[in-house]
């Protein structure tokens, strides 16, 4: 009973934690002796910044001591400010201790720090201690002074500078239990942009690559999630707007590995913002679209209007050469949609077909995309090619999501680990996509089959599909509200003069696959719930002003930056395209519920998105190529008058 009783006062609410910065050190996995003898024993893996959020600057950190090295150089690249340490006292109630200096003429600057000069005081609060920070700025003294010196000299200073972050650790390690308590070790980046490195052991934090469910990504976590850890481990309560738990998953992580992982994501990084005019190629070629189809337009309403009387039958033209014929049917208006759909379609191949140069994207892409319109060319007519190619793009990226998500994540339209944007689920892009591709799918299904039922159970598949696996919630509730929208008005018409019972029936599948669809969302999606926590003050006050910051600055994101990008050019030109196609829409068979069913997706988009105006754009200009695609292929070929030729009426 004794010793039950012993071991209960160790549980893992009592584990003390330390914390070590070094400054500039996102390269210890190479250069700390100490952390690659250390390395198997715990996990290891890289922090992503997240944007607008830091465990240093939040209320919640709040260590019992700190130790902070106040000369390390720019070690608060991250804010702007080089006279202050990375970490400052977040509450007035935090001690922090500035390690002194000692003289070193072998070390950057002349000075070094060491475990030797901390007074007999410190020692004993770094003994009794729960929570422990220490900033070493040794490594940020060296990447200083490098521009002070020749490569080698500057080498040579690093080396020894994590000569000197090894005696550290040593010193510091050894006063931890390896089971209970928790060490956590982060190397930050002094560039903007790039992932610190962590390692962590203890405290159930396993062994192997690090994993953080807030991420989903071998090997990388949030910046955030170590504030989740640390108040974890202490017993402290937490919120899920934090992130989540940082931990081990896996076969042990080698030095080697983690910085190929890490070049890996720079690599990446770099092809992504390198791929940003093949975006801006993509508006300008569907607002080339757009002004053809006006000028075609115009061609056909002079021609109508004007009636020749020619007299005596003018000679034929030369036939055009096959070539010439082939070449100009890839480019006649009847393609113009297809050519825009297609392109989106095919902003998922460069992530399936990875390549390290910077052409390699925009070569794929422009592949696909004619692979696509080929595809739908020879598909009977151009609205089942068009639905059939849309299908392809819908099952890709429902089958993506499915195992890993990284065709999305690394797409043309995607995004990156070190982007700063969404590190799981779908982006506001691809969300716009999908939607679009699907209700394309709807008009094609009733132009085909007939079904009203059969395509909305479709498309409430496909709501459900967009909860469980998009872990965006803004698409989401677009999505369901369009389901809503779409299936009241189906219903209405379809079961004209059934029974009640059939009445709600089909009500109760359609409201439960709404519901459905938002409690996936709810499960798969840690933000929101911690979103909702902070606002219904379930969280404490600090919880719920991140969460109205956060509304906040969305809000502003979409009529700020949102309202400033070239897809507003593609949302009002493709509004303009539309309401000029009006006069010829009776001729098109888009039913009228499905016209309404886009309008409302479009206005859901653009109010429930920080990126609202983007989503708009992407489901205009599809409901415009839809419809232009549709009056090129019902519009009758031309037949010449033959009224006044050679030889009288006929």
């Amino acid at each position: 009973m004794g010793f039950a009783l012993l071991l209960g006062l160790f549980p893992t609410g009592q584990a003390r934690v330390l914390v070590v910065v070094v400054a500039g050190g996102d390269e210890m996995f190479i250069r700390s002796l100490w952390l690659r003898q250390s390395l198997r024993t715990g996990a290891a893996g890289w922090l992503v910044p997240t944007a607008n959020h830091s465990p240093w600057i939040s209320p919640a950190w709040h260590p019992d001591l700190m130790l902070l090295d106040w000369h390390s150089g720019n070690s608060r690249s991250q804010t702007g400010r080089t006279d202050q340490p990375l970490l400052q006292p977040a509450t007035p109630s935090a001690t922090a201790r500035f390690i002194p200096l000692l003289p070193d003429a072998e070390l950057p600057f002349g000075v070094r720090t060491a475990p030797e000069t901390l007074p007999e005081a410190w020692r004993q609060e770094l003994d009794t201690a729960r929570w422990v920070h220490v900033e070493l700025g040794e490594v940020a003294r060296a990447l200083r002074y490098a521009e002070f010196c020749t490569p080698e000299q500057a080498e040579y200073l690093q080396q020894r500078a994590w000569q000197q972050i090894d005696y550290w650790l040593s010193f510091l390690a050894r006063q931890y239990d390896l089971q209970r308590d928790l060490v956590i070790i982060v190397g930050s980046s002094q560039e903007e942009g790039k992932p610190w490195a962590v390692w962590l052991r203890g405290c159930d934090a396993g062994k192997g690559w690090l994993w953080d469910d807030s991420v989903r990504v071998q090997g990388a976590g949030q910046t955030m999630s170590l504030l989740t850890t640390v108040r974890a481990a202490l017993g402290l309560p937490t919120s899920p707007a934090w992130g989540d738990y940082l931990h081990g998953k896996g076969s042990p992580a080698t030095a080697e590995g983690l910085i190929a992982c890490r070049e890996a994501w720079l690599l990446r990084y770099s092809l992504w913002r390198g791929a940003l005019w093949i975006r801006a190629a993509w508006i300008v070629l569907a607002l080339l679209g757009l002004i053809w189809a006006y000028r075609v337009g115009r061609e056909h309403k002079r021609r109508a209007a004007v009636r020749l009387r020619v007299v005596g039958k003018p000679s034929p033209p030369s036939p055009p050469t096959p070539s010439i014929r082939s070449l100009r049917a890839l480019f006649t208006p009847a393609t113009w949609g297809l050519w825009g759909i297609a392109l989106g379609i095919a902003s998922l191949f460069p992530a399936a077909l990875p390549a390290s140069a910077v052409w390699s994207a925009p070569l794929i892409v422009l592949l696909g995309t004619g692979l696509l319109f080929w595809l739908a060319r020879v598909i009977d007519t151009p609205l089942v090619g068009l639905g059939a190619i849309t299908g392809l793009g819908l099952i890709a990226l429902m089958l993506d999501t499915l195992s890993g998500g990284e065709w999305n994540r690394n797409g043309l339209f995607g995004h990156t680990l070190l982007g700063g944007y969404r590190f799981y689920g779908i982006g506001n892009q691809y969300a716009a996509l999908a939607l679009s591709w699907a209700m394309i799918l709807c008009v094609v299904w009733l132009r085909i089959e007939g079904l009203p039922l059969g395509a909305l159970y479709f498309f409430a598949l496909v709501t459900v599909w967009m909860g469980w696996q998009s872990s965006n919630v803004g698409a989401t509730l677009a999505t369901v509200g369009t389901l809503l929208v779409f299936g009241v008005s189906i219903l209405r018409d379809q079961l004209h003069g059934r029974s009640r019972k059939m009445h709600i029936a089909h009500m109760l599948t359609l409201a439960g696959a709404a519901l459905l669809s938002l409690g996936l969302l709810w499960l798969n999606t840690p933000h929101l719930r911690g979103f909702w926590a902070g606002v219904s003050g379930l969280s404490d006050s600090s919880d719920m002003a991140d969460s109205l910051d956060m509304v906040i600055r969305k809000v502003m994101l979409n009529l700020g930056e949102s309202l400033l990008s070239p897809w507003v050019v593609l949302l009002l030109a493709s509004l303009v395209a539309v309401r000029s196609l009006r006069p010829m829409m009776p001729t098109v068979a888009i039913p009228r519920v499905l016209q309404y069913t886009w309008l409302t997706a479009g206005i859901l988009c653009f109010l429930l998105n920080d990126l609202g105006t983007l989503m708009a754009a992407i489901l205009a200009f599809h409901y415009w190529a839809l419809i232009f695609t549709q009056i090129q292929q019902e519009s009758p070929p031309h037949v010449p008058n033959r009224t006044y030729a050679m030889g009288g009426k006929r």
